[in-house]
């Protein structure tokens, strides 16, 4: 009886050990994906001074890091040459993710597609990752305007006008609520009604955010 006892609370122990473990590394992740959002390169740097440490840990840190990875790279302009590694990523969290978690590496599927010039999956995981955004109070908002703002871009490029205009409406009214900077939505705005020959309109939202950003530099 007292050796299984004390099987018992080794058991324990070493459940407790792992278990602190994870989260040490996953706060030290969440703090080098908050550098990210400012300086995505020197992110990349502290982000690979972990690796030989995080390949020791359990399954969830270790997709957590990669997911990072996809992000900074995304953030630093860092172009992918195929789309192994946000395949398994999907897999994993669309079966043991959160919702912003699916949010998330279905944004980044997103734009992994994006750059490897595959329009149609391109917007077919935006789109997923807007289900998720819309399903969920969890969401994270900025996520969301950049969602909306890809899904502009990619309608753009394909000449869909009418759908890149209320991509940036939606867009632009996010930018609003997250207190993000305009200019670029009103950009997208006016770029879509331009090209369907809303001339005079995409003039009257030109000369809007003119005035506005005007006013913003004479306050």
């Amino acid at each position: 009886m007292m050796r299984f006892i004390l099987r018992l609370v080794f058991v324990l122990v070493i459940f407790e050990l792992v278990a602190c473990s994870n989260n040490h590394s996953l706060g030290k992740l969440d703090q080098i994906k908050t550098i990210g959002d400012r300086n995505p390169d020197k992110a990349i740097v502290m982000l690979d001074s972990l690796e030989i440490g995080i390949r020791e840990e359990g399954e969830y840190v270790k997709h957590k890091y990669d997911l990072l990875r996809i992000r900074l790279n995304d953030k630093a302009y860092k172009m992918p040459t195929s789309d192994i590694m946000i395949k398994q990523l999907m897999e994993y969290f669309e079966k043991e993710g959160s919702a912003a978690e699916k949010q998330e590496v279905y944004f980044y599927a997103g734009s992994t597609y994006r750059d490897l010039h595959d329009t149609p999956r391109a917007l077919e995981h935006f789109f997923k990752s807007l289900d998720y955004a819309l399903e969920y109070e969890s969401c994270d908002s900025i996520m969301l305007r950049n969602t909306y703002s890809n899904l502009n871009c990619l309608y753009y490029g394909v000449q869909n006008y009418s759908d890149a205009a209320e991509m940036s409406v939606k867009e632009l009214d996010m930018a609003r609520k997250t207190k993000s900077d305009l200019v670029l939505p009103f950009m997208h705005l006016a770029s879509s009604y331009f090209a369907m020959d809303s001339t005079r309109l995409a003039e009257v939202i030109s000369r809007s955010e003119e005035r506005r950003v005007g006013k913003e530099c004479r306050s």
